[in-house]
C-alpha cells in the first residue's frame, strides 16, 4: 500500500514569501501569493518541508491550511517574515512515484489479469477495501479520511441485491479526505464499499 508520502502534484517556478513570522507549530500559514500552487501539496521554507491540505484564498492573503510541519524527515522551526516559500524537487515526490510503480508491478505481475475474468476484477480483489458505507436515499453523502498524503483514486461500489456493481458518484477530494455524494434511487437503505487507490 502507498505510504503517507504518496503521490503529490508539483508545479514549476513557484516562489512567494511569508506574510508574518511563524513558529514551529503553526498549521495555518499566510503567504503573499498562491499563484500556480496546487490546492494541496508541499512547499519548502528554508530547509523545512511543509505539507498542506488546502489553500484558503478568501482573505487578504492566501493561507495554507492543515499544514504538517517538519514533513518528509525535516525539522519544524521558526521562520521570519519575508522568508521565501517555494516548490522544490524534494525526496517525497520521487520516492512516492517509485513506491507507486513498484506497488503496481507487484499487484499486476507479468500477467495483469492473473486468474480473474478481467483486470478490473483482479484489481478489485487485490486492493484494500477502505470504507464500507450504508446510506438512506434518495440523496446523501459520506466522508472518508485517509493518510495517503495525496489525492487518491476512488472506486465506489453498491450492492444491487445480488452482487456489487461499480458506480459513478460525484466526489470531492483533498489530501486527507474523500467526500462521496450519492444520488440513490429510493428511500430504502443502500450499501456498498469504496476502494482508495
Amino acid at each position: 500500500m502507498f505510504t503517507e508520502l504518496g503521490l503529490l502534484q508539483a508545479t514549476n517556478n513557484f516562489a512567494t514569501t511569508l506574510i508574518a513570522p511563524i513558529d514551529g507549530f503553526q498549521t495555518a500559514i499566510a503567504i503573499a501569493s498562491a499563484g500556480s500552487l496546487p490546492q494541496s501539496g508541499v512547499v519548502s521554507i528554508d530547509s523545512e518541508i511543509v505539507a498542506y491540505s488546502s489553500i484558503n484564498t478568501s482573505g487578504t492573503n492566501p493561507v495554507l491550511n492543515g499544514c504538517i510541519r517538519g514533513y518528509d524527515n525535516t525539522t519544524a522551526v521558526i521562520h521570519a517574515q519575508g522568508t521565501t516559500v517555494e516548490v522544490r524537487w524534494v525526496a517525497v515526490f520521487h520516492n512516492g512515484l517509485v513506491e507507486a510503480i513498484l506497488t503496481l508491478q507487484s499487484a499486476l505481475g507479468s500477467s495483469p489479469q492473473q486468474g480473474y475474468a478481467d483486470l478490473t476484477t483482479c484489481l478489485t480483489a487485490a486492493l484494500p477495501i477502505a470504507y464500507t458505507w450504508s446510506l438512506n436515499g434518495p440523496a446523501a453523502s459520506f466522508t472518508v479520511t485517509h493518510s495517503k498524503g495525496r489525492i487518491v483514486g476512488v472506486q465506489v461500489y453498491r450492492w444491487n441485491g445480488s452482487t456489487y456493481e461499480l458506480i459513478e458518484a460525484p466526489i470531492q477530494q483533498t489530501v486527507g479526505s474523500v467526500t462521496v455524494f450519492m444520488n440513490l434511487g429510493s428511500e430504502d437503505d443502500e450499501s456498498g464499499y469504496i476502494i482508495l487507490i
